[in-house]
Parts: structure tokens; sequence; C-alpha cells
């Protein structure tokens, strides 16, 4: 089950066959003899599923991992940067709006209150704001 034939043909720098990824290979055997090549070029050529899969099937620490997959990794793309941290934001995010819907499912009065004393708050601030920024005659 080799993910290569998932890389797209336009980027050869996502493939086993470039000479960045190759190195990454290498690198993983020379450190962890026990895992084969056949296992690392069967995950996508990605530092987070290399590091995901070392982290499961080594007892090395994570900093260790991280080190040695980003000494020969290509740099990311801005695309993948952006997209990796658009991913570890998502969940906290995520998790936060499940638990504000569960609260308000569950107490509906004192949400409604909450949300009614909010906007009572920021009708008075924009008020005196507006009165502030008015000159005086």
């Amino acid at each position: 089950m080799s993910q290569t034939a998932q890389a797209s043909p336009s980027d050869p720098t996502k493939s086993w066959a470039s000479d960045d990824w190759h190195r990454v290979c290498i690198a993983v055997q020379e450190r962890w003899p026990h895992i084969s090549e056949q296992d690392i070029k069967a995950l996508p050529c990605d530092r987070d599923a290399i590091v995901g899969f070392l982290r499961e099937f080594t007892e090395s620490s994570l900093d260790e991992i991280r080190a040695v997959v980003n000494e020969f990794a290509p740099d990311e793309s801005l695309a993948d940067q952006v997209a990796g941290i658009a991913e570890d934001v998502a969940e906290p995010v995520h998790a936060a709006f499940d638990r504000m819907q569960y609260e308000a499912d569950e107490h509906p009065a004192a949400a409604n209150g909450i949300v009614f004393v909010t906007g009572m708050a920021l009708g008075i601030l924009g008020t005196l704001a507006f009165l502030r920024s008015r000159p005086t005659p």
C-alpha cells in the first residue's frame, strides 16, 4: 500500500523518489534500524505523518524524532504551514464551541442572561465612546 501514488505528479518534492525524502528515509533507517524502508515508504511524504509513525513505533523523544526528520525533510510550502496551523487551531476552537453549546442547552436561562448583560454592557460602552468622541459645545 504505497502512498507514493497519491503524490501529485506536478509536485515531485512530495514523492519518496525525490532526493530530500530519500535522505529522510535513509536517516530514519540509520537511527532506527528496526523500521524497514517499506514501512517508511508506505507513509505519505509529510513531516507530521512520519513523526507520528515514529512516535508510535519507537521509544525516542518527540524532540529527537523531529530533529532527525526536520534535518533532511524539504521545507514546507507556505500553504502546508498554514494548513498545519489551521489543523492545530481547529480542534480547541471546536471543543470550546461544543462546550458553549452544551452549557447553553443545559442552562438556557443563564445563557440568555449572560447574553443580555453582555449586550447591555456593549451598548453602554458604545454610547459612552460615541459621547466622548463628540466635541463639547
